[in-house]
C-alpha cells in the first residue's frame, strides 16, 4: 500500500456548504485530511448578516479530522493566531496546505507563514496571495478557485508523490528567503494594501 498524502486545510470556521466537500476529500483512500479552523461561531456570530441568531441544524465537523484554534477575528489577534497556527502545522506535518481564502487577516497571514515553515501551498487563482507562489515557482500550486478544480489538483498530488517531493524541496529553499522579520513586514504591507482598497471602495461608492 502506498504512503498516504497529508493535506492540511486552513479556513476560517465551519460552514454548511463546505462540510460535504471536506467529507468527500476525507473519503479519498490516498489522502489524509486535517482541517484547521481559526474559530467556531456562536449563534449570535453565525447570525451576522442574516438578521437573527441561529445555529446550523446539520453537523459541520463530522466525517473528517479537524481542530479549532479558537482565535477571534481581527488584526490584534494576529500574534496569537500565528503562534497557534504555527504549532498546529508543525504538529500536523502536512505534505501541502490549502488556504481557502484571502478575506481576513488570519488567512492573509497564513500564506507567508507557510513560506517560513517551508510547506508547499495550494493557492486559488482568485486570491491575491497567488503572487507569493509566483515569487517562488515550484514551491506550490495555483489552481482554479472552484471546488472541482481544487479537488482535482489535490487528487492529482495524492497520486503523484514525485510532485510533492519536488515542491517540498522548492518550499524549503523558498523559506530561506523568509524570516520572522520579513514575515512581519509582508503581513503589514498586505494589510495596508487591503485597507487602502477598502478606503478606495468607500470613496467610489459616494
Amino acid at each position: 500500500m502506498s504512503e498516504s498524502y497529508k493535506l492540511c486545510v486552513v479556513t476560517t470556521h465551519p460552514i454548511q456548504y463546505m462540510a460535504p466537500w471536506f467529507r468527500s476529500l476525507a473519503q479519498e483512500p490516498a489522502l489524509e485530511l486535517d482541517v484547521v479552523f481559526l474559530r467556531e461561531l456562536n449563534p449570535v456570530q453565525q447570525g451576522v448578516g442574516f438578521g437573527q441568531s441561529f445555529q446550523w441544524d446539520v453537523p459541520l465537523r463530522q466525517g473528517y479530522n479537524s481542530q479549532v484554534l479558537g482565535v477571534a477575528k481581527g488584526f490584534r489577534q494576529l500574534p496569537n493566531l500565528v503562534f497557534r497556527l504555527t504549532k498546529a502545522i508543525k504538529a500536523s506535518r502536512p505534505d501541502a496546505v490549502l488556504i481557502t481564502g484571502w478575506n481576513e487577516p488570519g488567512l492573509m497571514a497564513a500564506y507567508p507563514l507557510m513560506k517560513i515553515l517551508g510547506v508547499p501551498a495550494i493557492v486559488s487563482d482568485r486570491v491575491g496571495a497567488k503572487c507569493i507562489i509566483e515569487q517562488h515557482p515550484g514551491a506550490g500550486w495555483i489552481v482554479s478557485g472552484n471546488k472541482e478544480g481544487l479537488k482535482s489538483k489535490i487528487i492529482e498530488l495524492a497520486a503523484n508523490r514525485g510532485m510533492l517531493t519536488v515542491a517540498s524541496v522548492a518550499a524549503r529553499e523558498a523559506a530561506k528567503d523568509y524570516s520572522w522579520e520579513s514575515y512581519r513586514v509582508r503581513v503589514v504591507r498586505s494589510l495596508e494594501h487591503i485597507y487602502e482598497q477598502h478606503e478606495q471602495s468607500l470613496q467610489d461608492g459616494r
